[in-house]
């Protein structure tokens, strides 16, 4: 008998890139994830026999992977990828090596010197790069190599497996022709069209259980009644209430219907987007026929009667009843969620799963009465690969064969599997009203960008409505009924989470302005449709950020520092002038919970460079959740990584990498110090790296537990600034 049962749940979600007045999809995220993460995870399950999981895909995403199989998807980057590069336009050379380097730089750009190259030709920092003068010193040939090499990047390891164009691409590295870029697009096309018949095949099989989120990922507690935002962010201001159930229905049935035409299955489970659930939309999924939706173990805990975070109360689904319908609701694990989506991205495949296998090791040790924990992780499908090594190719295979072997008595099970064999006993007679990410919806509702979002999008539905009232008193003109369905058709897409998510101060990315006039051009498509003036508001951007987006969380040095290293916050003045980084400030296409500190301070006098990490939690706290730091410097071409133990007083990093490459400017012996108390500090000698005055350093910190990755301070990418001369002081002087 198993010891302990694992359901996994991969949630896949793209929002419409399509642009209603073009018809372009502005965006290439659904063409590029489609030829990564959504065809190499079907694939790589069913290499292994008695692995089974969850996939969870949102019908926008699917909608736009069959437009693409059949050509009629095109976007911008597609067509400037094949138009041949002495073609292209100064304006077109600029877009093309402002957005090439699109993805992740270590795991994917790094391993590809010609790509790397020109990465750093155009400069690694876009707010310190000339574009216009930068496009005129790349030549045809290096951005022919950069079209094709931004395709061949995205690639997936099932794609290079069976298309040997891919495999003889990485190979020839440069020097790429036009017949290559081709062919390499036309394997694009391949692998597109073997998605969707690889999830049927899984479900066919019985190795997977297919559900869809709501049809264009809207939050539906917010569409039911934004006013339910308040029970649990009862201060919130909050936007003109919206309220259309109806909505939210036509959204999840929309949902069912597509995944029984395209799917060929009419799931019997859901995520809701962004695991986002209230009584009334479980209410509504029942209706709907919903058997069981899962979200948050945040929701758990804040349910009545309510429950502590025990083994015996999150490893198990529970029963929620709302008037005459039931549903069985799973809770995720976040923290093992969070280590697969961001943690082990960094560690060696063995040495990860290794660790997660010691959690449920732990937690099936601490079953009691004979009871066999459920465990259920749940994550993006599709973001964490980028981040791995080989797309995840070594990690997932390690995963799966050690899961679906059963090893330590764990058994791969899916919602429905379990609730064939047993309805779940406990039960929740008040459910919290929130989502995954703080068991609330601040994401998404309450900050000024979002309310006015949400006040256009409620503008633009309330017309509709009347329109629609008028229809069922037999008023207006003959074609209004018509006029009514185009304009919720139109409408609907705007609903989406993703608007919202890049709204406000929460995260941030490079495509904001995209992202804003998409939306808004959702909502003005549903005026016209109405026969209605398209209200002038709707021309102006909602996102105060209408361009690349700098690290907002961050600030680079202004002036020299001189602190004490003794690991005590004595003086406000000794780290005054630093450069900051907050890595639980501006973040990306994916949510995880506060890590180990809250920030990262660094800095330099003429000699030294200096860093700081601001714990979260008490120092007891702090070492036992982690034992070292690995403190990353890299300058061009060299790369140095210091370890520096985690210990309470003083010292000493000792080197523990150096490429080959680096060895005429190794660092051999031990240097600076370091000091542990209220903060963390270390001070290391530039004379030790060969730096001159100008030169640009790059620099992160690994968070380390047991020789694995626990957090990286940025999350992505690097803090930078260059190296002081003798006049820096004078030249950053302020009154």
């Amino acid at each position: 008998m198993a010891r302990l049962q694992v359901c996994l749940l991969w949630h896949m979600h793209q929002p419409m890139y399509r642009d209603p007045e073009t018809a372009e999809y502005i965006l290439p995220w659904v063409r590029l994830h489609g030829t990564r993460a959504y065809y190499d995870m079907p694939k790589v399950l069913g290499e292994f026999e008695g692995a089974r999981a969850v996939f969870d895909l949102v019908p926008s995403l699917l909608w736009q992977l069959e437009e693409y199989v059949r050509g009629e998807a095109k976007d911008r980057f597609l067509d400037l990828t094949l138009r041949p590069p002495g073609d292209l336009s100064g304006g077109e050379r600029e877009f093309v090596l402002r957005n090439f380097f699109m993805l992740n730089w270590e795991s994917n750009v790094r391993p590809l010197p010609r790509y790397w190259e020109l990465l750093h030709k155009r400069g690694r920092d876009l707010r310190t790069v000339d574009l216009v003068a930068a496009a005129s010193k790349f030549s045809v040939e290096e951005l022919r190599d950069l079209q094709v090499l931004f395709n061949l990047a995205w690639m997936g390891f099932r794609a290079e497996e069976e298309e040997p164009v891919v495999r003889e691409l990485k190979a020839k590295g440069r020097g790429y022709s036009e017949e290559d870029k081709a062919a390499l697009v036309e394997a694009q096309r391949r692998v597109l069209a073997r998605v969707l018949p690889a999830y049927r095949e899984l479900a066919q099989a019985g190795r997977a259980e297919l559900t869809v989120a709501p049809f264009y990922h809207p939050i539906l507690p917010l569409l039911v009644d934004t006013n339910s935002a308040l029970r649990a962010m009862p201060q919130a201001s909050l936007p003109p209430r919206f309220s259309f159930p109806a909505d939210a229905r036509e959204q999840v049935r929309r949902a069912f219907d597509f995944a029984e035409q395209r799917l060929e299955t009419r799931p019997s489970g859901m995520w809701p987007s962004e695991g986002s659930v209230s009584p009334e939309v479980v209410e509504l999924l029942a209706q709907e026929g919903c058997r069981w939706c899962a979200t948050d173990e945040g929701i758990l805990l804040r349910s009545k009667p309510h429950r502590e975070r025990t083994n015996g109360t999150l490893y198990r689904p529970y029963r929620v009843q709302v008037g005459e319908r039931e549903l069985a609701i799973f809770f995720r694990d976040r923290g093992l969620s969070d280590l697969l989506g961001f943690t082990y991205a960094k560690n060696p495949a063995r040495e990860a799963v290794d660790d997660l296998f010691r959690h449920l090791d732990e937690i099936a040790r601490g079953a009691t009465g004979g009871e066999v924990p459920l465990v259920t992780i749940a994550l993006d499908g599709e973001n964490p690969w980028e981040h791995y090594a080989c797309s995840g190719r070594d990690f997932l295979r390690e995963l799966y064969r050690r899961l679906a072997s059963g090893e330590g008595g764990v058994e791969l099970v899916t919602p429905s599997d379990y609730l064939e064999k047993r309805a779940p006993v406990d039960r929740i007679d008040e459910l919290h009203t929130g989502s995954w990410i703080e068991a609330n919806f601040h994401v998404w509702i309450g900050q000024p960008e979002d309310n006015a979002a949400w006040q256009l999008l409620g503008q633009a539905r309330a017309a509709i409505a009347e329109k629609e009232r008028q229809v069922r008193e037999g008023a207006g003109p003959a074609d209004l009924a018509g006029r009514v369905f185009a304009a919720k058709e139109a409408l609907y897409p705007a609903e989406g989470s993703d608007w919202f998510w890049w709204y406000g101060d929460d995260f941030a990315t490079d495509s904001a302005a995209e992202f804003d006039s998409l939306f808004r051009k959702f909502i003005k498509a549903s005026w016209r449709a109405l026969g209605e003036p398209v209200p002038s508001r709707l021309d102006e951007p909602i996102s105060r950020r209408a361009g690349p987006q700098a690290n907002l969380s961050l600030q680079e040095p202004q002036g020299f520092i001189h602190p004490r290293l003794d690991g005590r916050i004595k003086s406000y003045f000794d780290w005054a002038g630093s450069g900051v980084c907050l890595p639980h400030g501006n973040r990306g296409a994916m949510f995880r919970g506060d890590g180990l500190f809250s920030a990262l301070r660094f800095g330099f006098d003429e000699r030294s460079l200096f860093v700081r990490l601001d714990p979260l939690r008490p120092p007891g706290e702090t070492l036992r959740l982690a034992d070292q730091l690995r403190l990353v410097v890299a300058s061009g071409e060299r790369r140095w990584e210091f370890e520096l133990p985690l210990v309470l007083g003083e010292s000493c990093p000792r080197q523990v990498c150096c490429p080959p490459s680096d060895t005429d400017h190794g660092v051999t012996n031990a240097l600076g110090r370091a000091s542990f108390h209220d903060i963390f500090e270390v001070g290391l000698p530039f004379e030790g790296f060969g730096f001159v005055s100008g030169d640009r350093v790059a620099l992160a910190v690994r968070v380390m537990r047991q020789g694995v990755e626990v957090e990286r301070i940025p999350r992505q990418g690097y803090v930078s600034f260059s190296v002081p001369d003798a006049d820096y002081e004078r030249k950053n002087w302020k009154a």
